[in-house]
């Protein structure tokens, strides 16, 4: 019974394969027919029933693949193999769907087989090194783009496109002189702009600006087509750039710009040359063209800082203040607000300022911005407010200046009390000998006004040990003590003055 079933299969086999088409053959693109032919040790019988057991199989996955269907594709492929796994040209087939899959552990696996049968086999290596190189396993790709590049007999395309890649991943991961060598050969095996520009790049990179720019301009030279001058016309300003070669860079840049007038990108870094270039005004027009180009809140950010270094402060402020209310984020908004802020105080509106810097402190009430609330505060002649404003942050400047600045402040509002707490905190902190020196003194200085003379002898000496060449803090100390009958050591201090004063005259 078993027998006639077997011959019942092997009549259908035989049949269907007068009238059923052979399995789809390796595209001639690949150029590799016969380097995956496999010799079977089979009949012709057997050869019949192997196809007519695996075609249907691959016939699916040719019509999933071209229905987009990649993962029932897969699945084909897989049930192909299983019958016939010594198919070196479907395994291959079966790989490049893994490596569009993005199934790179797998990718390699797969790579991996059909090299131990075909151990030069290069487009199976290639797809390897793509795998690793998605899987970060860098020195692995290079090492399978390497073998590549240098075997013998293989496809100029297969060759080009394994030194090409050898040139990125080794400027990419610190191998910039083995990069170079594969550049080097690119360009020797297939001259065009783009392996001149790769050639250019590494040499940039290398830090060898001369022979780059050399290159670059042999790269404009093989261009074919205006998206290939394009390319080239980057990398040349871009170099431009490196060399402060302003009127070069600016050159390059409009070429640029000739194919594409509203190219935001470009017309900023036209904008950046000019500043560089220190024309402040070409810089304004350039980034104001960008700002209508892209609408963008940073362009705009940028014209609004032009109009700053060209002196037009009006022009400044009234983007800043539209910006303001347009800003996405509460720091954009508080980075603004500080912009604007200073721009009124340009233009001397000092009730402005301190409007746009208190609505920034609601943003973020930290150490600077609740300072530039202060100095515009002190500015507009309301320095009982300014003192306020420093008390939230005095403590959270270890240096003592903010401390020193309020001190100042309640000094000239002759309120002595909150004036001396602040020196003693800025005598207090982690600040230099400097601070501390200029606090002692103050101090000193109050309580001589104060008539309390133990007191500020002791604050000037205090102040002494900080910084002993202050002429001031030693005469200030010689009245002192001769309020206090201590007529020799007041003697000594203006000796001591007298000193420094000469040493200071002294060429």
């Amino acid at each position: 019974m078993r027998r006639a079933a077997v011959a019942s299969v092997l009549v259908l086999g035989i049949a269907m394969a007068g009238c059923t088409p052979p399995p789809p053959k390796v595209p001639e693109a690949f150029g590799f027919g016969p380097a995956l032919e496999v010799i079977r040790d089979e009949g012709w019988l057997q050869r019949e029933i192997r196809r007519f057991r695996t075609y249907p199989h691959l016939d699916r996955a040719y019509r999933m693949i071209a229905a987009g269907k990649l993962e029932e594709a897969k699945a084909e492929f897989l049930t192909y193999l299983s019958i016939d796994p010594q198919d070196l040209a479907v395994r291959f087939h079966y790989l490049v769907l893994l490596h569009r899959l993005n199934a790179h552990a797998q990718a390699i696996r797969e790579a991996d087989a059909l090299l131990k049968d075909r151990p030069r086999f290069g487009p199976a290596i290639l797809y390897r090194a793509l795998a690793s190189h998605a899987l970060s396993d860098h020195a692995g790709a290079i090492r399978d783009f390497r073998e590549v590049a240098e075997m013998q007999g293989v496809a100029l395309e297969h060759q080009t496109f394994a030194l090409s890649m050898i040139v990125d991943l080794g400027m990419e991961h610190g191998a910039a002189e083995e990069a170079l060598a594969a550049a080097d050969r690119l360009v020797s095996l297939k001259p065009s702009a783009d392996h001149s520009l790769k050639r250019g790049r590494v040499l940039q990179k290398l830090g060898r600006l001369e022979e780059a720019d050399t290159v670059f301009a042999m790269a404009l030279a093989q261009a074919r087509d205006a998206s290939e001058r394009l390319r080239v016309r980057a990398a040349r300003a871009e170099l431009a750039e490196k060399r402060q070669h302003w009127d070069q860079a600016r050159q390059e840049l409009l070429a640029i710009l000739e194919a594409d007038a509203r190219n935001a990108a470009v017309l900023r870094r036209l904008g950046e040359v000019a500043y560089a270039r220190k024309d402040i005004q070409e810089s304004t027009r350039w980034f104001r063209a960008t700002a209508e180009a892209s609408g963008s809140a940073k362009d705009r950010e940028r014209l609004g800082n032009a109009f700053y270094a060209l002196g037009d402060y009006p022009a400044a402020a009234r983007e800043f203040s539209e910006l303001a209310t347009a800003a996405s984020t509460p720091d954009d908004r508080h980075r603004i607000l500080i912009a604007l802020g200073h721009g009124y105080l340009k233009l001397g509106r000092f009730a402005a300022a301190v409007e746009a810097f208190r609505e920034a402190a609601k943003l973020r009430a930290d150490l600077p911005t609740l300072t530039l609330v202060a100095d515009a505060l002190e500015r507009a002649g309301l320095r009982a407010e300014a003192a306020a404003a420093l008390e939230v942050v005095a403590d959270r400047d270890s240096s003592g200046l903010t401390h020193l600045k309020a001190a100042t402040l309640y000094s000239s509002l002759r309120r002595w009390d909150p004036a001396l707490r602040h020196l003693t905190a800025a005598t207090a902190g982690g600040g230099t000998d400097q601070v501390k020196g200029e606090a002692y003194k103050r101090q000193g200085f109050i309580y001589y006004a104060l008539g309390r003379y133990r007191e500020a002898r002791e604050a000037f000496e205090r102040s002494i040990e900080h910084n002993r060449k202050d002429v001031a803090v030693h005469m200030a100390l010689g009245e002192t003590c001769m309020k206090l009958d201590a007529l020799d050591d007041a003697v000594k201090y203006f000796e001591q003055a007298l000193a420094l004063t000469e040493q200071r005259a002294t060429p």
